[in-house]
């Protein structure tokens, strides 16, 4: 009895050491459910290179998702200038639109739980260019009420290795 209660306890600290105790495995459609709702943007750090991190410019921000497998995120940077006029001259328009200020799209997502991600397929997009981009997003919930999401690395600057947006649901 004492040698199987200690192989016991031996198994269990061989597996939390070589973290091989699963998350919890959801079916695309459970996961799917999981996402749905409103979230809002609470933080967005992103590690360089050369292994230090930093916060994104971009603080601010809400993602939806459907219960028919649709999504649309808005995000931005609440410090960006602000315009002279509620329209804006070209100089600030283009502003606007290039650079970390400001992101804006809306999607299919089509979840892959077992591995672990969502595809976004851009159907609306702040840049016409990218209409029909595939955006990969790598999910872990923390909880019932927040998921991180990781910029597939396929997807980021090659002074970026790492880019996580922490997103908390909104609940009334």
């Amino acid at each position: 009895m004492q040698i199987e209660r200690l192989l016991a306890v031996a198994a269990l600290l061989t597996a939390a050491c070589t973290g091989s105790v699963a998350q919890e495995q959801l079916s695309d459609q459970e996961a799917l459910q999981r996402f749905v709702g409103a979230w809002r943007l609470v933080d967005w750090q992103e590690t360089l290179a050369d292994g230090t991190q930093r916060a994104h410019p971009v603080t601010a921000g809400y993602i939806i998702y459907s219960d028919i497998g649709h999504m649309c995120a808005v995000v931005m940077d609440p410090n960006r200038a602000l315009w002279q006029s509620l329209t804006p001259t070209a100089e600030e328009a283009l502003a606007g639109l290039n650079g970390r200020a400001f992101y804006a799209y809306c999607a299919t997502a089509e979840m892959h739980a077992i591995e672990g991600y969502v595809l976004h397929k851009s159907v609306i997009d702040k840049v016409p260019n990218s209409v029909g981009a595939v955006r990969k997003r790598w999910f872990r919930f923390d909880g019932p009420d927040r998921v991180t999401l990781l910029i597939d690395s396929e997807e980021l600057p090659e002074s970026t290795v790492e880019s996580a947006l922490i997103w908390e649901r909104i609940v009334e």
